[in-house]
């Protein structure tokens, strides 16, 4: 489960991703729900629920600067 329902009340549905902001009520962060919406009561997101899927073009060109410092010994 990548957001569970306890976290719902919290959690900002934007175009390309999904932001769970804290429940503390001293919170500096970005005007999140001005810039999206806010997810139901009781949302939930999964891996085997979830309508948005990579094909492996696309996970390749995730993937390929971070092989790349990897191979230039630019990572660990």
């Amino acid at each position: 489960m990548l957001i569970g329902d306890d976290e719902s009340r919290q959690t900002v549905e934007l175009d390309d991703m999904y932001v769970v902001q804290p429940a503390e009520a001293m919170w500096f962060g970005r005007d999140w729900e001005s810039k999206g919406k806010l997810c139901e009561d009781g949302f939930r997101y999964a891996s085997n629920t979830n309508d948005q899927w990579l094909n492996v073009d696309e996970i390749s060109k995730i993937i390929a600067p971070i092989e790349a410092d990897y191979l230039a010994g630019k990572l660990g």
